[in-house]
């Protein structure tokens, strides 16, 4: 693993550990995914989602390790946007 590889993995890690949760309980809280873009957070999803599979077609498990938690966290997120849709009367 180079330098390059260890401070990816480590800045990746923070956003995901740091970024994404705050997030969630954010969301938890307001019982809501108000004021969160959708087409954002399905963005995040697949930035995870592609720099995953580009990890494991280099064979480089710091990369795809490194997205694999964001992709859980993201879809936990966009999970959400159908739990608390709006009800339509």
């Amino acid at each position: 693993m180079n330098l390059l590889s260890t401070v990816a993995f480590a800045v990746s890690l923070s956003l995901t550990f740091i970024g994404l949760p705050l997030q969630l309980r954010k969301i938890r809280t307001k019982r809501s995914t108000e004021g969160l873009s959708f087409t954002y957070m399905l963005l995040v999803f697949l930035g995870f989602s592609t720099w995953f599979l580009h990890g494991l077609a280099r064979a480089d498990a710091y990369l795809a390790a490194s997205q694999a938690p964001g992709i859980v966290l993201s879809l936990i997120i966009l999970a959400h946007f159908w739990v608390y849709k709006k009800r339509v009367p």
